[in-house]
């Protein structure tokens, strides 16, 4: 049976928005804040602001031989330890483009001057960086314009940040230590970000969860682990985890309704040269490395806070 219907249409002045030019404020919820090939960035006083965006450029390389790293998942943290990035993902190349956020002052600038670590992880190889390995400093006062680069294109706004600095070598693990498995999955909530993740139980894998709370820890053999985060002002509830041939997905730490403690105490320097300034960190029992005496911090879990 065919039902008629009778349309109806009226038309009204309506107020269209339209995407934001460099410079414009913006709210970072919207479909589209930004024009094409500008970001919706943080700027003073909690407001948001259309700008240019800012990537680092790089490769990831074995280091002893040189050649490129297919597959490393790429990091970069602020000088607190909190992650500016999602993680990217080296190419069959090594190379990694890898998207920053900072905060612009009016103009759409970066706002200050930030020294940045990387941090990178991949099969088969050590965390980077890692005992003897430490992590060379990128500052992005070396931030270079991309608009006269013939390979970039939409690049009126962008700025690249690309040294000796953003290569990234990765030293092999023994080959008894090779064709571990993943486990990957995230860390709930809004205040995931910087999280340090250990697979306990093992050798020790861990790694830091990006901005989005994601995180894949590599080089994990068979057997069963229980996953831990640490992340000061964070209690998560761990995760029991069992791999046996196959990578892990799909792993949650679930914010525990238990509160956070904390740790007070005094530290007494006897005849410090230079002065008695010192801070005090905490760092998880299983990753403790006795040699160097030192090990991965968490986020948050460093008194007093860097800059401080």
């Amino acid at each position: 049976m065919l039902v008629p219907l009778a349309l109806t249409s009226g038309c009204k002045d309506q107020e269209v928005e339209t995407a934001g030019e460099l410079g414009d404020a913006c709210t970072p919820d919207d479909e589209s804040p930004c024009a094409a090939g500008l970001v919706c960035e943080s700027a003073a006083a909690g407001d948001y602001i259309c700008a240019g965006p800012i990537e680092i450029h790089g490769m990831v390389i074995d280091a002893l031989d040189e050649t490129p790293v297919e597959g490393a998942r790429v990091l970069a943290l602020a000088d607190t330890g909190s992650p500016i990035s999602d993680v990217a993902i080296s190419d069959v190349d090594g190379n990694y483009i890898l998207p920053i956020t900072i905060a612009r002052d009016a103009d759409g600038n970066p706002a200050t001057t930030l020294t940045l670590t990387m941090q990178a992880s991949a099969a088969d190889y050590q965390n980077y960086p890692s005992g003897l390995q430490p992590a060379f400093p990128v500052s992005t006062a070396e931030l270079m314009d991309a608009e006269d680069d013939p390979d970039i294109a939409d690049d009126d706004n962008l700025q690249i940040l690309e040294n000796a600095s953003t290569t990234i070598g990765l030293l092999p693990l023994d080959d008894a230590a090779k064709g571990g498995f993943s486990i990957s999955g995230t860390v709930a909530g809004d205040d995931g970000a910087g999280t340090l993740v250990v697979a306990e139980g093992g050798a020790g894998s861990y790694t830091t969860a990006d901005r989005a709370g994601a995180f894949t820890l590599f080089n994990v053999k068979d057997g069963s682990y229980t996953v831990r985060g640490y992340r000061g002002g964070l209690q998560l509830i761990p995760a029991d985890v069992a791999v046996a041939g196959a990578d892990v997905t799909g792993v949650v730490l679930d914010i525990s309704s238990t509160g956070t403690g904390s740790v007070s105490g005094s530290v007494n320097i006897v005849n410090a040269p230079g002065g008695s300034a010192t801070s005090v960190v905490l760092i998880p029992s299983g990753l403790f490395n006795e040699t160097f005496e030192f090990g991965p911090v968490p986020f948050g879990l460093r008194a007093p806070e860097p800059g401080i």
